[in-house]
């Protein structure tokens, strides 16, 4: 014959070990939210990261443009293109390197290009930079060719990243 047993008392539900389902619910809740937290924070350090990745991308861009422009433009003897009082997206100098002569800078379907003497061109933009602005003008002052280079540079992916610089070269 079957026995049964008799049903717990209030002191013997107590002393039974385990969550209740209120407990269970209520750790549940906070474990939830630990780690909607947790993904959170990981996200905001990751996306933080790439738009820090962006930025030095252009800046490193708008660099070594500003370096091989500096470069040139210092060691010129004469400029022949753009025509004084005039501006252009594209600027020619003559240099006393028979190899370098002439150094021509100018704007390509979104490319800054480079070329020196009978050379081909070359890019001073990666891919994932655009050129937004080039653009050259050229101002005669006492005798001295003064060049004002604007460019501006922009990611190709993150469009809201941008950057603008305005060098002057006085050529004797």
């Amino acid at each position: 014959m079957k026995t049964h047993k008799p049903l717990p008392t209030g002191k013997q539900v107590k002393s039974q070990k385990g969550f209740t389902l209120i407990e269970a619910l209520i750790y549940a809740t906070l474990l939830g939210i630990f780690l909607g937290s947790v993904i959170i924070v990981v996200g905001n350090i990751l996306a933080s990261t790439d738009s820090t990745l962006v930025r030095n991308e252009v800046l490193a861009n708008q660099e070594f443009v500003e370096q091989k422009l500096s470069w040139l433009a210092e060691q010129a003897t004469a400029v022949t293109e753009p025509l004084s009082g005039s501006s252009s997206t594209r600027v020619v100098f003559t240099e006393p390197i028979s190899g370098t002569n002439p150094a021509i800078f100018e704007l390509q379907d979104g490319k800054i290009m480079l070329t020196l003497g009978s050379g081909e061109s070359a890019a001073l933009t990666n891919n994932r930079v655009r050129a937004s602005d080039f653009t050259i003008t050229h101002y005669t002052l006492n005798g001295a060719s003064l060049i004002r280079v604007l460019f501006g540079l922009e990611h190709i992916v993150y469009s809201q990243v941008t950057s603008t610089t305005t060098l002057t070269f006085i050529i004797p």
